[in-house]
């Protein structure tokens, strides 16, 4: 069954820990609010996804369900677990959103660099989110895409699933246009704002 609200977001849901040799999902103890404010919106609808990220090793088949359902205080919601490497996760967030983006977006021009990074894992982690957000999609659905590290997905969701809604929520700054024109992607990272 295709969910009418699908979360983009690239945390998943919940904390996992291992109990007596069993995984158990936890709310998160985090002080960030941006997990429950999300889940906030799943009680609210019929059926709802969430799509994250887990960490996988390369080359090898993920050792966890790709698709689980979670029923917490919040309702009963799937979420969908995309493999990543050790490696696309340092790129994709650590190097890149972290070393390149983050500074820009908080108008700290002196800290950015593109050093590290490389943009295509960047685009290829982007397009593995906005694949799986679309898999997930009842038609008219909303796809709801969390924060500037997945600033790609809405432009390729847009082109796979013209039907769906896009919401996007940016929970910091936005840069001011002399800032935000340092990198060098923003032609493509602003065509796909652009493309709800």
């Amino acid at each position: 069954m295709a969910s009418s609200l699908v979360i983009v977001y690239h945390r998943q849901p919940y904390e996992e820990h291992i109990v007596d040799g069993k995984t158990v999902f936890r709310e998160n103890v985090s002080p960030n609010g941006i997990v429950p404010a999300l889940k906030g919106f799943i009680g609210q609808t019929a059926r709802a996804s969430w799509v994250a990220w887990k960490k996988s090793p390369a080359g090898k088949p993920p050792k966890f369900q790709r698709r689980i359902t979670v029923k917490d205080g919040y309702g009963s919601y799937e979420v969908v677990r995309l493999p990543l490497s050790s490696e696309q996760i340092s790129q994709f967030y650590h190097v890149t959103s972290k070393e390149a983006l983050w500074p820009i977006i908080n108008s700290f021009p002196d800290q950015y660099s593109t050093e590290n990074c490389d943009w295509a894992t960047f685009r290829e982690v982007n397009q593995l989110f906005a694949a799986a957000a679309c898999e997930e999609a009842a038609l008219g659905a909303v796809v709801w895409v969390h924060d500037y590290n997945l600033w790609l997905v809405p432009s390729l969701v847009r082109e796979q699933r013209p039907d769906v809604k896009i919401a996007f929520f940016h929970h910091t700054p936005f840069p001011p246009a002399d800032v935000f024109n340092i990198l060098p992607w923003r032609d493509e990272i602003i065509d796909s704002l652009l493309a709800w």
